[in-house]
């Protein structure tokens, strides 16, 4: 939600099919064409060379406290063993969930790398249990009156809805803390 509206958006709310199926094909394109950048155990195994964040900042090496000094540095905290060979590259050494680095800006301590997990990850639109009923959060008006695409696989426990790779992209409820991507809409401008 916080990525969406720093880019002047929100929290897509999908209310037909034919945007649903939009989505969808743009998500697969997304994720064929980032396949190579990508960790598909878990990420702290990321082995990839990318060393700069998602905003294009360069990637501090993880043997260097300049210009951020740091405790992440023991060579069981990343894959290869070695803080010499993690060079500045992405890593998850603390298991946040996705591979991230100190960068070289002293004004930004960290960002994460815009490295996931590989094709058929799960992404955030703006579906929300709110006063006990499934909402989208930014209009806050109710799911079923319109469109839905709720998978009839068994449901988990939670407050947010996401679109399930392995589900087809259908729609799933789950925890609001899960890692996943996201899916930003923008109001059209007149």
């Amino acid at each position: 939600m916080i990525r969406c509206k720093k880019l002047n958006g929100y929290l897509a709310e999908i209310t037909t099919a034919d945007e649903d199926q939009f989505l969808k094909h743009h998500i697969e394109t997304r994720d064929r064409q980032n396949s190579r950048e990508c960790f598909s155990t878990s990420s702290n195994q990321y082995r990839g060379t990318t060393n700069t964040t998602y905003d294009g900042h360069t990637c501090q090496r993880w043997d260097s406290q300049t210009p951020h000094k740091h405790t992440r540095n023991q060579p069981n905290m990343f894959p290869e063993r070695s803080v010499a060979n993690a060079a500045n590259y992405c890593r998850d050494p603390d298991g946040e969930g996705l591979p991230w680095c100190y960068t070289t800006d002293p004004k930004i301590r960290w960002q994460y790398c815009g490295i996931y997990e590989c094709p058929g990850g799960n992404y955030w639109a703006g579906m929300v249990v709110l006063e006990d009923v499934w909402k989208w959060i930014h209009t806050e008006t109710e799911l079923d009156q319109g469109y839905t695409n709720w998978s009839l696989t068994k449901q988990y426990w939670g407050l947010c809805g996401a679109l399930i790779s392995d589900l087809k992209y259908q729609w799933k409820r789950s925890k609001c803390s899960h890692t996943a991507m996201y899916i930003c809409e923008q109001t059209k401008y007149q």
